[in-house]
């Protein structure tokens, strides 16, 4: 432990003299303790797994698809599992996305299938918006209480 503990002290005095960014220091021990481990196949089940839930944490906290090109993110990846590589923003867009919403789709339409017979009354609401850049979006709501009384609400079309 002293050994690892001194080899990242050497590490960090030669980059700060270097100035070097705190993330070739880490990258730079990480190398020299020889904790790399090889990166998974593009196509394995695993990789797989590890983009659609990648995908799914960032839909479902309403982050950008740009957060996966911050050093701390990359810093954080690396520290976790290096065999992991993040696509780039434009291929989990292109790639993940499209299965995700297909996922959500196929979701939503078994749960209004299922609960919707037994409603008695829905309502839709419209919401319109512009963004940042001026477009203009108007989006459609539907809402209902289902039989065991718990509101439900869910995103239905939006529109640019």
């Amino acid at each position: 432990m002293k050994k690892r503990q001194m080899m990242l002290e050497e590490i960090t005095v030669e980059c700060r003299k270097n100035k070097c960014p705190l993330t070739n220091t880490m990258d730079r021990y990480v190398k020299k303790i020889g904790h790399e481990k090889p990166k998974l196949p593009m196509n394995s089940k695993q990789r797989k797994r590890f983009d659609l839930e990648l995908v799914t944490m960032l839909v479902t906290t309403n982050t950008s698809f740009q957060f996966v090109k911050t050093p701390g993110f990359k810093r954080f990846i690396n520290w976790v599992g290096t065999e992991f590589t993040v696509k780039g923003r434009h291929a989990m867009l292109r790639d993940l996305t499209p299965l995700l919403t297909r996922n959500v789709q196929t979701a939503l339409d078994e749960v209004l299938r299922r609960e919707l017979p037994t409603c008695e009354n829905v309502s839709f609401t419209t919401d319109k918006w512009q963004s940042k850049g001026e477009h203009p979006y108007i989006s459609l709501t539907l809402h209902y209480v289902n039989k065991k009384f718990v509101l439900r609400k869910f995103f239905l079309k939006g529109l640019r």
